[in-house]
């Protein structure tokens, strides 16, 4: 059993994804878990060991989007249905993240309170005002 750095959440949320240095367009997966310093990546797209990702998380109903920057630490080939049936993924990936090197304890919380669309936390502005992440940024 290995042990993590980080304690992992349950999250699944569709996110947009592109090879941070090269321009080959944006592509589609979803993360199933998320930590401060990590998450899983599940996409139909091939990526190499130690590649360099891009993730962009957003919530459309309060137009919140996070930008991760991380490397593929792991890779899992793994056929499964997700979201409903209606996709599938054929990887997962471990992804440990490079910039900012962790999620503050803020942002990890936001994204979880957005994924349960619990509105009820302190003001999404507040809380975003505060973290690294801006709208747009990176992306």
């Amino acid at each position: 059993m290995t042990q993590r750095k980080a304690e992992r959440f349950e999250f699944f949320a569709k996110v947009a994804w592109d090879f941070f240095a090269q321009s080959a367009g944006k592509k589609t997966g979803y993360i199933a878990n998320i930590s401060n310093t990590g998450c899983l990546l599940k996409t139909s797209e091939v990526v190499e060991s130690r590649r360099w990702l891009r993730l962009m998380i957003a919530d459309n109903s309060t137009n919140v989007c996070f930008v991760a920057v991380g490397r593929v630490v792991r890779k899992k080939n793994m056929m499964e249905i997700v979201n409903s049936g209606s996709d599938f993924t054929l990887y997962h990936y471990g992804i440990e993240f490079t910039y900012p090197n962790y999620l503050s304890f803020a942002d990890t919380s936001l994204i979880l309170a957005l994924s349960k669309r619990n509105l009820s936390v302190r003001s999404c502005l507040n809380l975003n005002s505060r973290s690294p992440f801006r709208p747009g940024f990176l992306a």
